[in-house]
């Protein structure tokens, strides 16, 4: 991985794998970006730093938000869903 520009991201990456595995959470085998709880219906989508989680219970999604800061990253909501993402092509 040397060299690559992508090197960080990759180990970014398999650092939240490992501390969300920890907690429950794992990447779905064939669909990029999607994460699922092992026991519960909570899901979430990961699109470059921010999450999109759908829930069934506001305590899923409590518990992810949980497990993303005693896992050391610093985490902001947005209960409205008045952020979205925006992409521009070009």
């Amino acid at each position: 991985m040397y060299g690559l520009k992508q090197a960080a991201l990759l180990v970014a990456y398999q650092q939240l794998v490992t501390n969300l595995a920890k907690h429950g959470y794992t990447p779905c085998k064939y669909s990029v970006g999607l994460w699922t709880h092992v026991t519960r219906k909570t899901k979430f989508c990961l699109c470059v730093d921010d999450f999109g989680i759908k829930y069934f219970f506001k305590d899923g999604a409590d518990r992810l938000i949980t497990s993303l800061r005693t896992s050391g990253y610093t985490v902001t909501t947005d209960w409205l869903g008045q952020v979205k993402i925006i992409v521009d092509y070009i």
